[in-house]
């Protein structure tokens, strides 16, 4: 079973865009994603994500992966394969290529498409255990923190909200 696996796939996407998708990610996202084997797991919360959008948005993107992935065939230095197909240098040139176009749609989908990919990546919990990231620690150790220094003024607070208002009542009607 790869990393990453337990998170539940949809299988909504096309082979090709799983496997650019997959591709791009090893492109974008840190070598510990896929030291880890995590490209599947991230392939599918990106695919939750995309299911989640409005159908135009989703066709759009799915234009301009599939733009992404047809162009590599033109490049006369790729000798006529896709995007996917890329061996590891080729793929992160082709990616800075797009990432710095002149064209803003080419760098609107590279923005897009790395932000998508590195979300998922980030999300991993293997990809957290690597990073030694866990925010829930760090919170459960500030409110101890923060309980701890600022309980005085809490209580304060609390026992004045439940005081009864020192404003005077403004009467609405008027006396004649």
């Amino acid at each position: 079973m790869t990393a990453g696996a337990e998170w539940p796939a949809r299988r909504h996407l096309p082979a090709r865009i799983r496997k650019l998708l997959e591709s791009l990610a090893r492109v974008v996202c840190p070598p510990e994603a896929a030291e880890l084997g995590l490209e599947p797991g991230i392939v599918a919360r990106v695919e939750t994500v995309l299911a989640a959008l409005p159908g135009p948005m989703r066709a759009g993107l799915f234009a301009g992966l599939a733009a992404y992935e047809a162009g590599a065939l033109l490049d006369p230095a790729h000798r006529g394969k896709p995007a996917s197909a890329l061996s590891p240098a080729q793929a992160e040139a082709y990616f800075q290529r797009w990432w710095t176009s002149r064209l803003l749609l080419r760098r609107e989908l590279a923005k897009n498409a790395k932000g998508l990919l590195c979300l998922a990546c980030y999300e991993m919990p293997e990809m957290k255990e690597a990073l030694n990231y866990t925010p829930e620690a760090w919170i459960a150790r500030a409110k101890t923190r923060r309980l701890a220094r600022y309980a005085p003024e809490v209580r304060a607070h609390e026992a004045a909200l439940a005081k009864p208002d020192p404003l005077p009542v403004f009467n609405s009607q008027r006396e004649s």
